[in-house]
């Protein structure tokens, strides 16, 4: 393999030739294009020392262009040798929004070989496949955890439900029969009090009335006797008055019956001294220890 190296004013060609297919050259110019078949060309366009328009060729299809704010690379030709044999890829854009990796159609191509990632809060490293999957699988795993412990604990809740619900029911219809059988008792007794005592006021009223009722009679009865008796002394105290003389005096006795009662009367008569005026007096004293009395005047008219 044979390298030249050369140094123009403020050119400076690398050529490297080789006994394979392509020879290679690398051009820094102020205005000039590397032209072979594997060129690169660096073309400063100031004098600041800043690279302008930066190329990398192969033929006239591959290029990398304007290094402003942007670093963007089209078409890399399959390159055979003895380094590296790369696959085509349509173009990779570098700029400060992030790294673009798209085919020659425009879709998105899949970066493969990138290690694992350090995780960690502060950590900036791209994850790859395989740790993505063992988080999805983790929070697989926390699903199928919390759907079992969700069936398991709806389960527990319908049994502790159904529970409660026979507990609830068992208990209802038990309090239920207890208030049945307790009012029915209370019935009975309150029953069985109401009868007792409604018996005994009824006995204490018909005691009472016939109490009264007997009293009553019993006063009716007294009355009846007084009454007859009564009559039974004013009959025994009645007596005609005999006919005395001014000065003498008689002591006359009676006895008197009326409706099965009797009495017995004494009595006095006496005439005064103008020999027509006289007065008389009885007492009388019943069966059942009644007294009665009486006091009478007489005037005789005409006459001697």
């Amino acid at each position: 393999m044979r390298k030249t190296f050369y140094l123009s004013g403020l050119a400076i060609a690398l050529t490297i030739a080789a006994t394979g297919i392509y020879a290679e050259t690398v051009t820094v110019s102020g205005a000039t294009l590397a032209s072979n078949a594997n060129d690169i060309a660096v073309n400063v366009n100031s004098d600041d020392g800043s690279i302008g328009n930066f190329y990398v060729t192969n033929g006239s299809a591959n290029t990398v262009t304007t290094l402003n704010s942007a670093l963007t690379y089209t078409r890399l030709t399959s390159y055979t040798g003895t380094a590296a044999n790369p696959t085509e890829a349509a173009s990779l854009t570098l700029n400060s929004s992030g790294v673009t990796l798209a085919d020659g159609s425009g879709n998105a191509l899949q970066l493969t070989g990138v290690a694992d990632a350090t995780l960690s809060a502060t950590s900036t490293d791209a994850v790859n496949g395989s740790q993505l999957y063992a988080t999805n699988q983790s929070i697989s795993n926390l699903n199928d955890g919390l759907t079992a412990e969700t069936a398991a604990r709806i389960a527990g809740d319908a049994a502790t439900l159904v529970s409660a619900n026979a507990y609830t029911d068992t208990a209802v219809a038990t309090e239920t029969a207890a208030r049945i059988a307790g009012d029915a008792a209370t019935l009975t007794s309150a029953n069985n009090y109401t009868d007792t005592k409604s018996t005994e006021t009824l006995a204490a009223a018909n005691a009472y009335t016939d109490t009264r009722v007997n009293n009553l009679a019993n006063r009716l009865d007294d009355v009846e006797k007084a009454a007859y008796r009564g009559t039974a002394i004013a009959l025994a105290a009645q007596q005609q008055v005999p006919n005395i003389k001014p000065g003498q005096i008689a002591v006359f006795g009676g006895a008197g019956h009326y409706k099965g009662e009797t009495a017995g009367a004494l009595g006095i008569v006496s005439a005064l001294a103008d020999g027509r005026t006289s007065v008389s007096a009885a007492l009388g004293v019943a069966g059942g220890g009644e007294v009665g009395g009486r006091v009478g005047l007489a005037y005789v008219f005409g006459g001697n």
